[in-house]
């Protein structure tokens, strides 16, 4: 499902050329190697955003153990993952710290992507249209 871009095999390393641009993206990010971006997200956003979506359950799952201590069905299945209250207080408490750092790293590649490459990524939130400049050759 998706678009053409924004398909959820392309934003994943599954394939050869994904596994290349997980690296490259990462290379990139760290001023390494500069590679050509994609339309779509890179195969390094894809894979951060299944690992938040992931942790998104976890931290659903500590926050309802520790919303109804006094649930039996709750504090059985919370007890068997987490082992006790503090754990799951701890877990939750770290996840927390998590998502503050994704959302800055988030809001800033976002802005650095946008200045660098100039593809119109932060431009999209305010006017809705994404574009990627098309280098056509001079006509004198």
């Amino acid at each position: 499902f998706g678009n053409r871009q924004e398909r959820i095999t392309d934003a994943l390393p599954v394939t050869k050329r994904n596994i290349k641009n997980f690296w490259g993206a990462i290379l990139n990010y760290l001023y390494v190697k500069f590679h050509v971006p994609r339309l779509g997200h890179n195969a390094l956003a894809g894979t951060t955003y299944l690992v938040t979506f992931l942790l998104s359950m976890v931290m659903i799952a500590s926050g309802f153990y520790l919303l109804y201590p006094e649930s039996v069905q709750v504090q059985a299945w919370g007890g068997a993952v987490f082992g006790s209250q503090q754990n799951a207080r701890f877990v939750h408490f770290i996840l927390m710290f998590y998502y503050i750092f994704f959302a800055m790293v988030h809001i800033y590649i976002a802005i650095w992507n946008d200045v660098m490459f100039g593809e119109g990524l932060v431009s999209a939130i305010i006017s809705g249209s994404k574009f990627l400049h098309i280098k056509r050759p001079r006509v004198d």
